[in-house]
């Protein structure tokens, strides 16, 4: 399975901290393409799921995790579903979070069959352990 890992630190001035290899397989950019930012993860989300992209790249500091399924589009135009299993922490920056997310391939689709917006997408929360309450 197309795997690649991408830890982030989220708020004011954000920016990728770490791309593993396997994001070029996955989208065809090198890691070095989105460490130089000359390539966005968020400007690869298709614009269906910015509910999707609020979740991710918010720069709320509070505490959550979970799994959420969203379309990417690979860089030979193809859109591709993925699992991305996320976690949100506090970052060493007092006004920022760190997002260290782990994307999944599933399935690559043709230009023409992009699936409505809830079809098999979901987001699952869950709680870190040692805090109150469902952040989202």
């Amino acid at each position: 399975m197309k795997e690649a890992n991408i830890r982030m630190v989220l708020g004011k001035h954000r920016s990728i901290v770490s791309v593993s290899a396997g994001i070029e397989e996955l989208l065809g950019f090198s890691p070095q393409d989105f460490l130089s930012e000359s390539t966005l993860l968020e400007a690869r989300i298709h614009k269906d799921d910015d509910d999707v992209a609020a979740l991710l790249f918010s720069d709320n500091i509070e505490p959550i995790h979970g799994s959420v399924n969203f379309r990417l589009r690979h860089a030979d135009g193809r859109i591709i579903c993925v699992k991305g299993e996320f976690k949100k922490s506090a970052s060493d920056r007092a006004d920022a979070s760190q997002l260290e997310l782990r994307l999944s391939a599933r399935i690559a689709l043709d230009r023409c069959e992009v699936p409505s917006p809830h079809d098999g997408c979901h987001v699952e929360y869950g709680q870190l352990p040692g805090h109150d309450g469902l952040h989202r």
